[in-house]
């Protein structure tokens, strides 16, 4: 579905996106660490505790940037389908890059788009929105909008600045 924007909104993603084109986050030399949304085994635990496997799963990584936790997830259990949706182009070129060095898992896809425009019929199980709603003309309204992506009975990880 694409949601009809305003003009305001529309200024507000065509900057953001340009922001992200010229400074794409994180940069492709940023692998150290462990990405915090990418604890899928305690991700289970807690919303899932009756599963004995996370065989299935979709995960939405909402905003991936250059796809840093969305590459540590597919890489850590390829019995998740992964999906990373970024606004830029750029962001998601390097998303494709960082994939390939890390052995280009096939649990991974990718898609430019915002999330607004998002099909309705895409349902995830565990939707990743880290540091990009705060960038939206309304949180509430994005968060609403990934809400209405989640199956029923699955979580989102937030984080906003």
């Amino acid at each position: 579905m694409t949601t009809p924007r305003s003009s305001g909104e529309q200024r507000i993603l065509d900057q953001v996106e340009a922001h992200y084109t010229r400074h794409p986050y994180p940069p492709l030399d940023t692998d150290r660490g462990f990405p915090l949304f990418a604890a899928l085994h305690y991700v289970r635990h807690v919303l899932w505790p009756e599963r004995s496997s996370l065989d299935g799963i979709r995960v939405l990584d909402a905003g991936c940037g250059t796809v840093l936790t969305a590459v540590r997830i597919a890489l850590d259990f390829p019995e998740v389908q992964v999906t990373g949706v970024d606004l830029s182009t750029t962001a998601i070129a390097l998303a494709q890059e960082r994939a390939g060095r890390a052995g280009s898992p096939t649990n991974l896809a990718f898609r430019t788009t915002p999330i607004a425009d998002l099909p309705d019929t895409s349902h995830f199980d565990y939707i990743i929105s880290s540091g990009v709603l705060h960038h939206h003309a309304s949180l509430a309204v994005s968060a609403r909008r990934l809400a209405t992506l989640l199956a029923p009975t699955g979580g989102i990880g937030i984080m906003v600045y």
